[in-house]
This record gives C-alpha cells, structure tokens and sequence, in this order.
C-alpha cells in the first residue's frame, strides 16, 4: 500500500548519546507495545460466558471453545515472538551509509473473494553497508520486528550512516528481521522533507506532471485523488472503494513506464495520452482537471 505527499517528521523513539555523536532510535523492540493484545481480551469472553451460564456452556461449548482456541492463538503466537526477540543475544549488528530505499506495491486478485477484489501489500527494502533487508511492510508474527508499519519515510536518511541490530529468523522462513534501528546523528540535524509543492488543479500541465509521476512511481493514493470516481471500466461502473480493480486492470508496469514518458495532446475540450493501446482520457471538470475515461486506440 506511497505517500509521497506527507511530509517527514521523524518519529524516533529515544536519543542515545555516544561520544563524539548520538544515535536517534527509530525502532527499538524493546520499547514496543503489545498491539495484538485486543485478541487476548477478545478470547476472554467466552470463557465468561462459559462459567456463568450453564444452559450455553451445554449448547455452544464447542463454538466457544474454538472461539477462545483462534483468539488464544492470534495473541498467543504474537505474544511468543515478542518474548523471543526481545530475549535474543546472539544478534548481528551492520553500520554504514543508508542507501537504496525502495517502495513497491503489489496487487492480486483476492481469488476467495469476488471477482472484482483485489488484495494489495507493499514492500520496502534498503541496503546498510553491504547487507540487504526487506520487508512487507505491516506484517509479520508480531510488532517485535522492523516492518515500517508506521509508514516511516527512510529516504531523508539516505546517505547517513544508521545501525541496524539483526538476526536471520528460521520461524519466519529464515527472513532477515531487524530489531533495532538507529540513525548516527554526527551533531547534525536529521534533513527533513519538505511536502510536495501545490499544483493548480485548473493547469493541465501541472496536474499532468504528478499523475504521470505518482503513476510511476506506484503512488495509488495520489493517482486516486486526480481520478474520477466512479470509473467507468470494462462496462462497469468501478466505485471508489474498488480503485485496487482499477490500478490492477490499467496501471501494469509497462503502462505505467510509458505515462510517465508521453505526451498528452488536445482533443476539442479534453486531453488524452496514448499509452500501450489505451487513450487516457482527461476533462476539465468544476474547474479541475481529471482522469475520466479510457478509450481504445486504433
């Protein structure tokens, strides 16, 4: 799932003062709550309803104990992984310069579901030095490891150097999950983005220039924000809770690549680029420029 718009604060959890220079904690497993413990309260109200009322403990007493077994087993497994990480000595530690940090979102039809879902997930990675991490972004056995799910943004910090505290997990398919991480802060501030400048939606160039860029660089949010909704697509109306069908059906890589390289040209009153055989169709609507329709391009 990018938000290129937002702008950066870093969100650190402590300063560590070393000499000569301090390290600026953006993780730490230590100092991280238990987020999964809802699902612990969530199994204890069958064990209630089970010691109070004897009629259901008769009637639903399987439902209810399988009711507390996948609720014991949705903070359980978490719960396990928190208390190993954090117990962990034998660990790696890589320092250097931050470089490479990428983002890329995924998309595939949510077979399970109806034809028309789609399930999405991002994946981030960097490189510390010579060592190499990613991640999905969000997930894993539990909050203990690194996955950004805060939506940190690590680019401002490319080029500093940051020490990453890892270890190779064989209970998560021998992932690389990260522990700790923390930016050597050599007296300096830490830069800070600045927000994306305002366009002027009513200028085509301008809104031009950051669909194709958002669409590049797979920022769905921002693609989403100058469509309009809902979107006519293969006969269908596409509502604005259905975008994912949307991206997934007309923003493929090889489209994508060619947006961010053509030229829209004029039509009468609207604006179209030409990509892989599709006409991206934009108008000017209440004033502000839009992506309306699709056509084909014989």
């Amino acid at each position: 799932m990018l938000a290129n718009d937002r702008v950066h604060r870093p969100l650190c959890r402590s300063l560590e003062r070393r000499e000569g220079f301090a390290l600026m904690v953006l993780f730490d497993t230590h100092t991280q709550p238990f987020t999964e413990a809802p699902y612990a309260a969530l199994g204890l109200a069958p064990l209630i309803v089970l010691a109070v009322n004897r009629s259901a403990r008769r009637r639903w007493r399987w439902f209810l104990g399988l009711a507390v077994l996948i609720s014991g087993l949705a903070a359980g497994i978490p719960a396990w992984d928190r208390n190993r990480l954090r117990a962990l000595r034998d660990v790696q530690v890589a320092t250097g310069p931050l470089r490479g940090v990428w983002r890329e979102t995924s998309v595939a039809r949510d077979f399970p579901k109806s034809s028309l879902a789609y399930k999405r997930w991002t994946t981030e990675g960097f490189w510390v030095g010579d060592e190499g991490f990613r991640y999905v972004m969000g997930r894993g056995l539990s909050s203990a490891a690194f996955t950004n799910g805060r939506q940190i943004d690590l680019k401002p910090y490319e080029g500093q150097t940051v020490e990453i505290r890892w270890f190779v997990d064989p209970a998560s398919q021998n992932e690389r999950r990260i522990l700790r991480l923390a930016v050597v802060n050599m007296g300096a501030a830490p830069p800070i983005a600045t927000p994306a400048a305002r366009i002027d939606p009513g200028n085509f160039e301008q809104v031009w220039r950051r669909f194709a860029k958002a669409a590049a660089e797979g920022d769905q949010p921002a693609v989403r924000g100058m469509t309009k909704l809902p979107f006519m697509l293969g006969g269908n109306d596409v509502a604005a809770d259905q975008f994912d069908t949307l991206w997934a059906g007309l923003f493929t890589p090889s489209t994508r690549d060619c947006l961010a390289k053509a030229k829209p040209v004029a039509d009468q009153q609207l604006m179209e680029a030409f990509c892989n055989g599709t006409i991206f169709i934009f108008a000017k609507i209440d004033g502000v420029w839009k992506f309306t329709e699709i056509g084909a391009d014989d």
